[in-house]
């Protein structure tokens, strides 16, 4: 399913923490590793193509290639024309985790996931990512919005594709999404010949919820969807997936819903 895994390098340590879990995710799809960097157009760029050799070097052995452009207009609108020649991508990108709302994500993890042309893989502040793996739990979080469904392909390919388990599961917050639980792990289940399993979190903060039973799981992996809406419905609802991201101790895998 997927073609070209893309990892966003923008000159900081900070970026860099993608870089080997993309390695590791492109080696064993048998893809492109796909390094996207952008530097000031003032600059000829030839400090940024440096310091990308370097980071890059240890990864020898993954097919990769690497986009060092100036940047002519905002970093995400550059991703975002990158994504539309390289369909079917996977993006996999370090977040900062500071402040609230949307800025837990930081702008570009923002416009990526709000634009839906590819799902997001984020390493928040508290995952260390020098133990991803690609083997062991994943939670897959619905709701009863059959929006929140959108991440259900997503996970059937990670699935397919690793030895991932996943679990189904949804926050109870005033309505009945057991029946969306259900439903989605029948679909991944029918899609993957396993047996999913699927409970219903009593919980009133559903990204507290989603942490703290992927700790009590050692979730390798939390899956998403996040609604793609403006005004004050996307803060709120796009909040679930910052604080989420901001908090949780693995990774986060995100797609528009």
């Amino acid at each position: 399913m997927f073609g070209d895994v893309i990892v966003p390098l923008d000159g900081s340590d900070e970026s860099v923490r993608a870089l080997g879990p993309a390695s590791a995710i492109a080696r064993c799809l048998n893809v492109t590793l796909h390094i996207a960097s952008y530097h000031q157009p003032a600059s000829d760029g030839l400090e940024l193509r440096q310091w990308v050799d370097q980071q890059v070097e240890p990864f020898a052995g993954v097919e990769r290639q690497c986009t060092i452009e100036p940047a002519s207009e905002p970093v995400s609108e550059m991703l975002l024309d990158l994504l539309a020649a390289k369909p079917a991508s996977l993006v996999v990108m370090s977040t900062h985790g500071r402040g609230r709302s949307a800025a837990l994500l930081g702008s570009v993890a923002t416009e990526l996931l709000h634009d839906g042309r590819a799902p997001v893989l984020l390493f928040g502040p508290n995952v260390e990512a020098g133990r991803f793996r690609l083997h062991g739990p994943m939670v897959v979080a619905v709701s009863a919005e059959e929006s929140s469904e959108a991440i259900v392909p997503i996970v059937e390919a990670f699935t397919a594709n690793f030895d991932l388990i996943p679990e189904v599961v949804t926050v109870a917050d005033g309505f009945d999404g057991a029946a969306a639980a259900e439903q989605a792990a029948r679909e991944i289940g029918e899609a993957t010949g396993k047996t999913i399993a699927h409970q219903v979190l009593a919980a009133e903060d559903p990204a507290k919820a989603l942490v703290a039973h992927a700790d009590e799981t050692g979730a390798v992996l939390l899956a998403l969807a996040t609604r793609a809406e403006t005004g004050a419905s996307r803060m709120l609802h796009g909040s679930v997936t910052a604080n989420t991201v901001a908090h949780a101790s693995c990774p986060v895998l995100a797609y528009r819903a």
